[in-house]
């Protein structure tokens, strides 16, 4: 239905950025997560916001070939009315994100 992706640098806040309005109550939206941290091979990602949950398969504390630490994650949420959707995770320590969002009906 919708869609929205976000990028930033330099922060511990990662977001999605906002899929527009949905046009259906009762849509699953899914949404992924990335980080990376150079100079640092610990890192994770934590506390979703917005209501959504941290799937499991997520992958923290991987070491990435330019000597960082990275993260990714996999959360979802099924919403029961129309509206306009992102959520966000924090990042053990600062560095790079990328994340992205995709309401379905």
């Amino acid at each position: 239905d919708k869609t929205a992706s976000n990028i930033g640098s330099n922060t511990t806040t990662t977001s999605t950025g906002s899929a527009g309005e949905t046009t259906a109550a009762n849509e699953y939206l899914v949404a992924v997560m990335s980080c990376l941290s150079p100079g640092t091979l610990d890192n994770n990602l934590t506390s979703p916001t917005n209501g959504f949950t941290e799937q499991e398969g997520y992958i923290n504390n991987w070491t990435s070939p330019i000597n960082g630490g990275g993260a990714g994650s996999y959360l979802d949420k099924i919403v029961s009315a129309i509206g306009t959707y992102s959520t966000g995770l924090t990042s053990a320590n600062t560095g790079y994100f990328a994340g992205c969002i995709v309401t379905l009906k």
